[in-house]
């Protein structure tokens, strides 16, 4: 069932424009008579440019996806023993795009700074970093504590969750939360912990609204083109392609305005 609603919202522009063809045909049968070679082959050339313009569109797709690869960052947040207890955070561009506008919108790790003797219970509390404004690929560079005089070496008491957000070149909007959790205990009961994504998102992604919007208008543009070859409504020609030009114009516009929204609003 999983495999059969991929593939037709694979596919969904092909099956509309083929229903669409079918019930065109059902009630107007003049639109599938066909009394000559010549309308033969026109018919299929029509058919031929249908499908190789359907191919074009998907290698387009698959370009298109390729491109936005290039532009994908991939910060992650790592954790490193420096001392015994002691941890030292990270973050790091794991992906191939750079990575912009870097920053912890959540953080309920409750940790103590090196620095401070345990003792101190006051300094235990919510870690605050400072952030990098920006990520090369493959680059990695040490959270640093705001607080003057601290250093880099944290003791975590309880763990819990970071969310971070990042943009791309683009201005498309990425995060990722990562959870601090225990790994193990060792025989003096000191707790030893570990880092685990447990969700990223991607808002850039072209809203399904939006899709089937435009998918429809395509849909409805190669119906009309198909109408004006085939003479089926009470219509002049230019009129028919005049619609079908307005069809796809339109669907370029919202598909245009719907990826610059998600990509710019957060």
């Amino acid at each position: 069932m999983e495999n059969l609603k991929r593939f037709f919202w694979n596919n969904f522009a092909p099956i509309v424009t083929l229903v669409l063809i079918i019930i065109v045909a059902i009630f107007n049968r003049k639109f599938i008579k066909i009394e000559s070679a010549n309308e033969m082959i026109l018919f299929s050339t029509l058919l031929a440019l249908v499908l190789y313009t359907y191919e074009t569109r998907k290698a387009r797709i698959s370009s298109e996806r390729q491109t936005d690869l290039s532009f994908t960052p991939f910060v992650v947040l790592k954790i490193e023993e420096n001392e015994a207890a002691g941890y030292c955070f990270k973050l790091k561009n794991e992906g191939v795009g750079l990575a912009l506008y870097i920053k912890i919108i959540e953080n309920n790790i409750v940790c103590r700074n090196g620095v401070y003797p345990k003792e101190l219970v006051e300094k235990v509390g919510f870690p605050n970093f400072e952030i990098p404004y920006s990520l090369y690929p493959g680059q990695e560079e040490i959270l640093k504590p705001r607080q003057k005089g601290e250093r880099d070496i944290w003791v975590i008491k309880n763990g819990g969750t970071v969310k971070i957000e990042y943009r791309n070149l683009r201005g498309e909007a990425f995060s990722g939360i990562f959870e601090i959790r225990e790994r193990c205990r060792d025989s003096k009961n000191r707790t030893y912990w570990e880092v685990q994504l447990i969700n990223k998102k991607e808002t850039h992604m072209e809203p399904k609204n939006t899709c089937i919007c435009t998918t429809i208008l395509t849909g409805a543009g190669i119906l009309l083109l198909l109408a004006a070859a085939f003479d089926v409504l009470p219509l002049t020609d230019n009129l028919v392609i005049f619609l079908a030009l307005a069809c796809f114009i339109i669907s370029a516009i919202i598909k245009k305005i719907g990826k610059g929204t998600s990509s710019c609003c957060k």
